[in-house]
């Protein structure tokens, strides 16, 4: 019964500091809340220890839990300081050196009290002793112990430092909380003392839980009744000088208790004004004293206050203390732009009746403008010479023009608003690009072949041209009837076609005059070497001594070996030119297949030096360099088709190096690689090249930079059609004048 009578008030003392430490962990948020709460937790652990050690029966028990009290012990005061760094939000200069000092004298202390089982300084004489009816442990202080307390005494003095200059400091209205804050921390710095100069209350030797105890609930009180942390002094300094607004704080006798640094401008202040009457202070702006006298007392109005250029709107809102008004907080708002701005705001009212009458009527006359020219539009669209649906986002058709209802005999009435589905069905692929459209993939330029009855039911092919665009309502759908265009640049190609024939023609039955001239010449001399009645044979055989049965010798001797390999030469040449022109004459092949394109170039290359046409240049006569990447890819195309453009390209070339100066010999190189997903030709050629007006209309029809009788100036054009629309290529030119031109043809690589 007395141990419980002599533990009680520690275990008390515990749950008050417990409690403090908890609850200023909950409101950790607020400024200098957590560093408290780490000071009060240190000192319920100590608290704590001290329970255990009373409660031990043994020597050794007592030693134990003794020994780890100096661990909460030594690092609270450091805790403590840190809370009042915190709370005064102190700079300290060499933050570094300041807590490494402080620490390091722990760490120190700390390594001496773990070895006590070794060098026994501390428990040399320890003993328990009875006082009260409880068995406590008594020792003499150590040197150490006294070092110890010396050190938390001298850190617990320099928080306290920090606490008094914060009262300094602080402005009136605050200095009371700051007072109970040192109050509270001065109390277990006293029980520590008395514990040291072994001053005993009754039968409690050591009283610093329990100071700690009261401690903790006077600092509690002032951290958290009196609203210390949520008023922080130096956070209200700041925020007051920071403050574009004057403000002014008067107690009950027009003394001035704050003033922040706006104030002090705006009225030219300059002494101290902190404890003067405000009369005193302000004696120069009368106008200023009687608003704060009218300000207390009707506190809650609003007054204007002139000064100078400026108007303030001065409002005043009071202090209590014990239900008494203690000071009243005068603050002062410049709103001298609110009142320009007032002024200018009733100004532009004034002429916003005009305008909004005016913009109503220029608005009216746009409707108008907007609904005739919708008007116009839909009239195009209706017009159009192809199909144009529209189709909103929920899959009816929002859009039917003229086309439209000829094809599918539907009118526009009966068709907007119905499910796409239900009126476009002539042409089903259309509702699934539709449906691609609308998942954000709309298709552009696809081609679609296929066969229609006419009004005498024949059935005549047809190529249409299909694009879909996205728009915010949904999906436009164009269908463009291109047969017609198909089979005009058909035409085109194979008129091209046919002049490069004839070219081809001319040359070829120059061509094939040579070979078949050797081969009579040769067949010839064979009769005449043959013949024994001439004398040259008859000669040779005699001079041989051989009749003319030796014939076998006598042909080698005469080499007409020789005469029928070079007819057999010719006779293979002449058959290969002939399959080359008629490969490329042959009709055109719509079958889309892997082309070799080196074989190709090679190919037109071989047919370009068979043309002996008029004005046409002797391929002999240039230097075609060809520069090809090994393992191109192959691209699908038509052969025929894109053997067209090369030899195109390849007569181009050659009529622009025709003319070069001696200095420049007639250069064509061709390059063959792969880049990205093309597979690219490039053909230059070191010519007289073209100016930027030619540039930038060689691909159109009809254009030409020869003479009338030289060119017909479908050349190129038809080449650009052949590669961008036939192949989905693409087909460029880059030139200077005087240093030569370069074509460069992209195909499409699968897949791309």
């Amino acid at each position: 019964m007395n141990m419980t009578l002599h533990v009680l008030p520690y275990i008390l003392a515990l749950l008050t500091s417990v409690s403090v430490a908890i609850f200023a962990f909950s409101h950790r948020q607020k400024r200098g809340a957590l560093p408290f709460a780490t000071v009060a937790s240190l000192q319920s652990l100590w608290t704590l220890g001290f329970i255990f050690e009373i409660s031990a029966s043994t020597l050794e028990g007592k030693i134990f839990w003794d020994w780890l009290q100096y661990l909460p012990s030594i690092f609270w005061p450091l805790a403590f300081v840190n809370f009042c760094v915190r709370y005064a939000d102190m700079k300290i200069r060499r933050p570094l050196f300041f807590w490494t000092a402080l620490g390091g004298v722990i760490l120190a202390y700390m390594i001496y009290v773990a070895l006590e089982p070794w060098h026994h300084k501390i428990y040399a004489n320890a003993q328990i002793v009875q006082q009260g009816g409880a068995a406590d442990l008594h020792y003499p202080f150590s040197l150490s112990a006294i070092f110890i307390f010396g050190w938390a005494a001298f850190v617990l003095l320099i928080g306290l430092g920090i606490l008094i200059r914060r009262y300094i400091e602080a402005a009136a209205i605050y200095r009371q909380q700051v007072l109970t804050l040192i109050v509270g921390t001065f109390v277990p710095f006293l029980g520590q003392t008395l514990t040291m100069a072994d001053v005993t209350i009754g039968s409690h030797r050591d009283m610093s839980p329990i100071s700690f105890a009261i401690s903790n609930l006077i600092v509690g009180y002032a951290l958290f009744r009196m609203k210390l942390l949520d008023v922080v002094p130096v956070a209200r300094d700041r925020l007051l000088d920071l403050m574009h607004d004057f403000c002014i704080v008067v107690d009950r006798k027009r003394r001035i208790l704050d003033i922040n640094r706006a104030c002090r401008t705006l009225f030219s202040v300059t002494e101290k004004a902190e404890g003067q009457s405000c009369d005193a202070i302000f004696s120069k702006w009368p106008q200023l004293l009687t608003v704060i006298q009218m300000q207390m007392s009707n506190t809650g109005t609003v007054m204007a206050l002139s000064h100078g250029d400026s108007t303030f709107s001065v409002s005043c809102d009071v202090y209590m203390e014990k239900k008494r008004i203690a000071a009243w907080l005068i603050v002062g708002h410049d709103i001298t732009e609110r009142i320009r701005s007032e002024k200018m705001l009733q100004q532009l009212n004034e002429n916003l009746e005009e305008r909004v009458s005016r913009r109503t009527a220029e608005l009216a006359s746009a409707n108008h403008e907007i609904r005739t020219l919708q008007l116009v539009l839909q009239q195009i669209v209706d017009k159009l010479p192809f199909g144009l649906i529209g189709v909103d986002g929920s899959g009816a058709v929002s859009h039917w023009n003229d086309w439209a209802e000829k094809v599918t005999d539907i009118p526009k009435s009966d068709a907007l608003g119905r499910p796409v589905e239900a009126v476009w069905q002539k042409f089903p692929n259309d509702l699934r690009r539709i449906q691609k459209a609308m998942d954000g993939h709309p298709v552009l330029n696809e081609r679609e072949q296929c066969a229609e009855l006419d009004k005498v039911h024949h059935l005549l092919p047809k190529t249409y041209e299909i694009n879909t665009y996205t728009v915010d309502s949904g999906v436009i759908l164009v269908r463009k009837d291109i047969t017609e265009q198909m089979q005009f640049l058909d035409t085109i190609i194979q008129s091209e076609k046919m002049v490069a024939v004839g070219g081809l023609a001319t040359g070829m039955a120059h061509e094939l005059n040579n070979p078949l001239a050797g081969i009579f010449q040769s067949l010839q001399v064979i009769g005449q070497r043959l013949d024994p009645l001439m004398r040259a044979n008859i000669k040779v055989a005699e001079t041989m001594q051989l009749p003319m049965d030796a014939i076998v010798a006598y042909v080698k001797q005469r080499k007409i070996d020789v005469l029928l390999a070079q007819a057999q030469s010719s006779t293979r040449q002449a058959a290969d030119i002939v399959a080359g022109m008629l490969f490329f004459a042959r009709p055109k092949s719509t079958e889309y297949a892997p082309l070799d394109i080196p074989a190709l170039v090679n190919d037109t290359l071989k047919i370009a030096r068979t043309d002996f046409s008029p004005g046409a240049l002797d391929f002999k006569k240039i230097d075609v360099i060809i520069d090809a990447t090994h393992e191109l890819p192959s691209p699908k195309g038509i052969a025929q088709q894109i053997q067209q453009v090369l030899l195109n390209l390849l007569k181009n070339a050659a009529d622009a190096v025709k003319n070069n100066p001696l200095d420049r010999p007639p250069k064509i190189q061709i390059r063959l690689f792969h880049e990205s997903r093309w597979l690219v030709i490039e053909m230059e050629d070191n010519g007289q090249g073209m100016n930027p007006d030619w540039t930038s209309r060689v691909f159109e029809p009809f254009f030409t930079t020869k003479s009338v009788r030289e060119g017909t100036g479908l050349g190129l054009s038809v080449s650009y059609f052949i590669i961008t629309e036939n192949h989905n290529g693409k087909m460029e030119v880059k030139s200077e004048e005087n240093r030569g031109s370069c074509f460069r043809v992209r195909l499409p690589l699968e897949g791309s």
